[in-house]
């Protein structure tokens, strides 16, 4: 029994990753009204076609995840774990979206050996998950103004040179027929890519591996 994989429309992404915290949310009210393995799995499908029909930009749910979760209720209904189709769906997943199949496949494998209740493991992980995101979109916040910088930063000397112009002067044949132009052309060029450079590689390293 193959699940299929979901898959993210680009243009809602922060939106698609905050589904996920509320998936596991009702997955654990779900266990804490009663539910079945079997229903459990279904109700959590209805809710997440429901979403869909509801915001039809897939926002909220989604299709693909629909479609595993209905693969894990036909496995439950069949006496089955789930595990293994939350781990297959994470193999096609994109990196955060495949972390969070394999971490709800490892709270429900922890519940299943250990006998532990899943809606408190779940509970549990749905609040660290919102840590996660929360975290995730601080850091895109704080790091808005330094890409802002690096940006106008790359187009200075452009406006330079055309602010040479509107004073009257002719600053390309300046930096073209004279050696001073030459060098000054030279290390403004080599000091321009080295700053480029050496910003973005900051911005990079600030931002860490996008988990996206």
């Amino acid at each position: 029994m193959r699940a299929p994989a979901s898959r993210f429309k680009p243009g809602n992404r922060e939106e698609e990753l905050h589904r996920f915290p509320l998936l596991v949310h009702q997955l654990a009210g779900l266990l804490k009204a009663g539910r079945t393995p079997g229903e459990l799995w279904a109700d959590a499908a209805q809710l997440s076609r429901e979403g869909t029909g509801a915001h039809g930009n897939g926002t909220v749910g989604g299709a693909g995840e629909a479609a595993i979760l209905e693969a894990a209720a036909r496995a439950a209904g069949l006496g089955l774990s789930p595990v293994p189709l939350l781990r297959e769906a994470a193999l096609s997943a994109r990196s955060l979206e495949a972390m969070v199949w394999n971490d709800l496949a490892a709270c429900v494998h922890s519940s299943e050996r250990s006998g532990a209740p899943l809606a408190g493991i779940l509970e549990r992980y749905a609040h660290g998950l919102e840590a996660v995101l929360d975290a995730r979109a601080a850091r895109a916040t704080a790091l808005s103004g330094p890409k802002a910088t690096v940006r106008v930063l790359t187009w200075l000397p452009v406006a330079g040179l055309g602010m040479g112009y509107a004073l009257g002067a002719d600053p390309l044949a300046v930096l073209t027929q004279t050696p001073l132009g030459w060098s000054a052309a030279a290390a403004g060029t080599g000091l321009a890519l080295a700053a480029g450079f050496w910003t973005r590689l900051l911005v990079r390293r600030a931002a860490g591996p996008d988990p996206a």
